[in-house]
C-alpha cells in the first residue's frame, strides 16, 4: 500500500511507545517516509537524546495501536 505525505502527516507529532532492546522507550515521532513498501517513522525519545528510523508499525500509541 502506497503512503502518500498527506496520509503520513497526521502521525508526525504522534507521541508513543516502543520496545528497543527489551526496554520501553517513550518517543515522538518526528518524520515519516515510505522506504520499499513499507512506512517509517524517526523518532526521539521523550527524555534523553538521539534519533532512529524505525518501521512505524512498531511504534505504540495511547490506543494501542501502531503509528501506520
Amino acid at each position: 500500500m502506497i503512503q502518500t505525505a498527506r496520509k503520513m502527516s497526521p502521525s508526525i507529532g504522534t507521541e508513543g511507545t516502543i520496545l528497543l532492546e527489551g526496554m520501553s522507550v517513550a518517543v515522538k515521532v518526528i518524520d515519516m517516509r515510505q522506504r520499499y513498501g513499507t512506512v517509517d517513522a524517526l523518532i526521539r525519545p521523550l527524555q534523553g537524546h538521539g534519533e532512529k528510523w524505525v518501521e512505524a508499525r512498531r511504534i505504540q500509541v495511547s490506543d494501542y495501536t501502531a503509528v501506520s
